[in-house]
């Protein structure tokens, strides 16, 4: 098989169409894989909610020695403090999806064992 002028410019030309048409491919599987809605994506925020459930805020140790310190001074102002902050949080967690059953019974029974430790802390009833 003789190679021609012709042939060449055939082969050339398949060979660059295959491989233009490899690149764009290549682009769109890259593209859907890492836009901002992909697996990817997914994958780094479930990571970093992850980390966000198992870590406290950094504030939290600071916080609870502050309010040990701040209920001998003024035991009334951290009983206020603390109210709010329990309506603040329980409204906030209120504010989330409710479709499934087993998210309200775990928001009971948590909010049960929450209320009967607002009321040992601040009132010392059992």
């Amino acid at each position: 098989m003789k190679l021609t002028i012709q042939r060449t410019l055939i082969i050339f030309g398949i060979v660059v169409s295959i491989g233009l048409m490899s690149s764009i491919a290549l682009k769109k599987y890259i593209f859907e894989e890492l836009k901002v809605h992909g697996v990817v994506y997914h994958e780094i925020e479930n990571g970093k909610n992850l980390v966000a459930d198992i870590l406290p805020p950094p504030l939290y140790v600071v916080q609870s020695y502050m309010l040990a310190n701040e209920m001998v001074v003024h035991p009334t102002l951290v009983e206020k403090t603390l109210q709010q902050s329990k309506h603040s949080r329980l409204s906030l967690r209120n504010a989330g999806p409710t479709g499934n059953s087993r998210i309200s019974r775990n928001r009971f029974t948590t909010n049960l064992k929450a209320m009967c430790w607002y009321r040992q802390t601040l009132f010392g009833q059992s």
